[in-house]
């Protein structure tokens, strides 16, 4: 993100609806802000759900519930930023 900050071009861009909307309409810094609005929301809703299944007698299952929540996002997020940086010095 630090790099797309300095770029003379303007080509860096998001897939995904609420990125983009962001990218769009505040620029990195918005986007910096709703990623990290996102990210913690992700983490509540993991900290929640991992309290509900503790709660309900399912003891060994509250860390794994909250593992299933974050990796995909861990995963898409990753492949983003790997695709960002390609696309700023290759592109």
């Amino acid at each position: 993100m630090v790099v797309g900050l300095f770029a003379a071009e303007t080509f860096v861009y998001e897939g995904g609806l609420l990125a983009g909307w962001a990218l769009r309409s505040g620029g990195l810094g918005w986007l910096l802000l709703v990623d990290a609005l996102a990210v913690f929301g992700l983490i509540a809703a993991a900290v929640a759900l991992r309290l509900l299944v503790s709660g309900r007698g399912f003891k060994g299952c509250g860390r794994a519930v909250f593992v299933l929540l974050q990796l995909p996002y861990a995963l898409v997020t990753s492949a983003v930023v790997i695709n960002n940086v390609v696309l700023t010095f290759l592109g």
